[in-house]
């Protein structure tokens, strides 16, 4: 008797089971979440190549900004310090003595560089990378 339970329910199972999957996809789900174009979305987004792709314009727009460059000025600024010595000394009778040059000498100098005119060489290392980039 209880085998022949067993079998029954094995055999009723199953049958119940692919009833209601049936009966289930015809059911719309009206609080799913994902539409198919949002699935398109992600995975288009996520997909390696896409990943690349979005890489090398972030890298051809560096590049870009690299050959841009040439149109800035070049800055820069210098500090320099000695001390000399021995100092000549020169005494005057009845005003002193004096030294003819100090024995500590401070230096600083802004050295500012500017191309005027090169002979189109920048407008065309620009032109050449946004061609790579395109």
């Amino acid at each position: 008797m209880i085998l022949q339970r067993k079998r029954f329910l094995l055999f009723i199972l199953p049958v119940v089971g692919l009833l209601s999957i049936g009966t289930a996809h015809s059911q719309p789900l009206s609080n799913d979440s994902l539409s198919l174009s949002a699935i398109i979305k992600e995975v288009v987004q996520n997909h390696p190549m896409v990943k690349k792709a979005m890489e090398d314009l972030n890298t051809s727009d560096a590049k870009i900004g690299i050959a841009q460059s040439g149109y800035l000025p070049n800055i820069d600024f210098t500090t320099a310090y000695s001390r000399i010595g021995p100092i000549s000394q020169i005494t005057l009778p009845d005003l002193g003595t004096f030294s003819l040059m100090p024995k500590d000498n401070y230096s600083a100098t802004v050295n500012v560089n500017q191309t005027i005119y090169d002979f189109g060489k920048t407008d065309k290392n620009v032109l050449f990378e946004k061609q790579g980039k395109n």
